[in-house]
């Protein structure tokens, strides 16, 4: 008999909504006639050499990466610090308005970049997660006055909705309060100049999944589908000051833990940003 040999890889998800990459080999059996009388399937789970083998590539990725980023911020660190000081040295010490005026611009702009390189930083040397059993609705609770205090200066809306069914997570609780952050923060910025603007900050329990997640909610512009597939790009931002590296930074976090994170954005509805993490059982 003769038999045709056929090689695939393909990605399912499971019933309980786990996506799972797998090899699988046909052998097709025919008979004399060469009519088809059947077929042996093999099908290998590569997920976790995949996971595994991304995870590398990432990791080489990232060496080279913070070894450029030492040398930049050896490079920019000192004459920024010079740069700093003297400016807001004029600022408090010069009598000519129009001086000082020039002086705090300076400071301003040179806070910006601080700012940048401390994201690249973080971009480029991530800290290891301290990952503990902890809950998701207690971690949204500690961060509420901080998000309604900023809020309420911008004269935005926010309201919470935390979830009835609260099965704890393993997480980093300040790394999981970063990205919270991080989010609301881009939510702020792209409802701020809207009339009637609203931010909804919600939990839930996938009990399907066995997974908790938060959802950051705000009823600004629509993304495009391009937007919708760069976001989490280091560099890639829509806004005309941004860097990319926030968002970036958290979507790195979110996969570290295990999670991910999704978006669902609708021209006249708003955008959602929804992270989902593994609940710890």
């Amino acid at each position: 008999n003769k038999r045709i040999q056929e090689l695939h890889e393909v990605s399912i998800t499971t019933l309980k909504g786990k996506k799972k990459d797998l090899f699988f080999h046909i052998d097709y059996i025919n008979n004399l006639t060469e009519e088809k009388i059947g077929a042996i399937i093999l099908a290998t789970d590569i997920t976790l050499f995949k996971k595994e083998s991304l995870k590398m590539q990432q990791k080489e990725k990232l060496i080279a990466l913070g070894q450029m980023a030492a040398g930049i911020v050896h490079e920019i660190k000192n004459p920024l610090t010079a740069i700093k000081g003297f400016s807001q040295l004029i600022k408090y010490k010069d009598q000519d308005e129009k001086m000082r005026e020039y002086a705090a611009m300076i400071d301003r702009e040179t806070e910006i970049i601080n700012n940048f390189i401390s994201d690249f930083l973080t971009f480029a040397r991530p800290s290891p997660p301290d990952l503990k059993q902890i809950s998701l609705n207690k971690i949204v609770k500690s961060m509420k006055l901080i998000i309604d205090t900023n809020t309420f200066i911008r004269d935005i809306k926010v309201s919470f909705d935390l979830s009835p069914v609260d099965k704890l997570i393993v997480a980093d609780a300040n790394q999981l309060r970063q990205v919270i952050l991080n989010i609301v923060k881009n939510a702020m910025e792209a409802v701020v100049d809207n009339e009637g603007s609203e931010i909804k900050i919600s939990t839930k329990y996938h009990r399907r999944t066995k997974e908790m997640s938060v959802t950051i909610y705000n009823n600004g512009k629509a993304m495009t589908a391009e937007e919708k597939l760069m976001v989490g790009t280091p560099f890639f931002t829509t806004k005309a000051k941004g860097t990319g590296l926030g968002l970036s930074i958290c979507f790195q976090i979110i996969k570290e833990h295990n999670g991910r994170i999704e978006i669902e954005s609708e021209e006249g509805v708003g955008t959602s940003f929804i992270v989902y993490l593994p609940c710890a059982t």
